[in-house]
């Protein structure tokens, strides 16, 4: 259910200290995802490549150099609480077997209109085309590039 954190991605770890039931865990915090151009003067100005920051009474946020934002949740009682939220929102305790179905009309699009894919006429007035089966982009229609419709060099 959990992933191992490899070493070489853990920009550093958080302690949390439970005075009530006697124990300290160290939370990883992953390395950022996405790396800055700015890599080296990063490192000139702070040692660490996040900063940490209470945001409630149960949560901590990590911001890293790369501005990437993370909420860690370190009370057993809070994180309960979450897990089964998450777990109700997926479907926990929900019927398995609730699925969603989707009926096509069969006369919903006429397969003879198809033809070779095209990109279409390009409209430098950027007016709005629905269907037509000659202009780039707009919505609808038959084997030019947009959205919806049949068709098309880009589905």
């Amino acid at each position: 259910m959990f992933s191992k954190v490899e070493v070489h991605n853990v920009g550093g770890f958080l302690e949390a200290v439970d005075t009530v039931n006697n124990f300290v865990q160290y939370v990883p915090v992953p390395c950022p995802v996405h790396h800055s151009f700015h890599g080296s003067w990063l490192a000139t100005i702070t040692r660490t490549p996040f900063m940490m920051t209470p945001y409630s009474d149960d949560k901590v946020l990590t911001i890293d150099t790369n501005g990437g934002v993370r909420s860690f949740e370190l009370s057993p009682t809070t994180l309960g609480k979450s897990y089964e939220e998450w777990n109700n929102m997926i479907g926990g305790k929900e019927d398995q077997n609730l699925r969603i179905e989707f009926e096509n009309d069969a006369n919903a699009f006429d397969i003879s209109k198809l033809l070779d894919p095209k990109i279409g006429k390009f409209d430098p007035m950027n007016t709005p085309h629905h269907g037509g089966n000659q202009w780039m982009g707009g919505t609808g229609g038959y084997s030019t590039a947009g959205l919806g419709g049949v068709g098309g060099p880009f589905r």
